[in-house]
């Protein structure tokens, strides 16, 4: 990793416990850089499964909690899973159960260029890989006998 880098790794650790108080005042005063939901719908929650069993299963998968992120609206969940300190998987839940996420930019590495959803992706396949048995009407990856 490059020393710019670190020193990024170090301003977002001191400025992280500060993001959601500046993040909650930018929407109360009306600034919306997206739309209620973004992008990329993957699916929804199984019967079987409700917010706590789907972040505990996420947990041991490696999803942590994303601190720096931007809250859609009815969201109740946001992870993510670190891939490098480039990019990152994010997954949201709504209260609807519906499932959405998309592979990006972290917003340590490159905040405007997260902000701007540059390089976002769906990577769908990969998002099964992970959770595809979390949701409704997917299977488990089959096992290689």
């Amino acid at each position: 990793m490059r020393f710019r880098d670190h020193l990024k790794k170090f301003f977002w650790m001191v400025a992280t416990p500060f993001f959601p108080f500046f993040r909650d005042t930018a929407r109360f005063f009306g600034y919306k850089p997206f739309p209620p939901r973004q992008e990329f719908h993957i699916g929804y929650l199984a019967e079987h499964h409700d917010k706590n069993s789907f972040f505990k299963f996420l947990s041991e998968k490696g999803f942590t909690i994303n601190r720096i992120a931007w809250v859609d609206d009815d969201e109740i969940l946001s992870v993510r899973f670190l891939e490098s300190f480039e990019y990152q998987y994010h997954l949201r839940l709504f209260k609807d159960n519906e499932v959405r996420g998309h592979h990006e930019l972290t917003p340590e590495f490159s905040p405007l260029g997260h902000l701007k959803g540059l390089g976002a992706v769906a990577r769908t396949e990969k998002f099964l890989e992970f959770i595809g048995e979390c949701l409704k009407g997917h299977c488990p990856p089959k096992m290689e006998r």
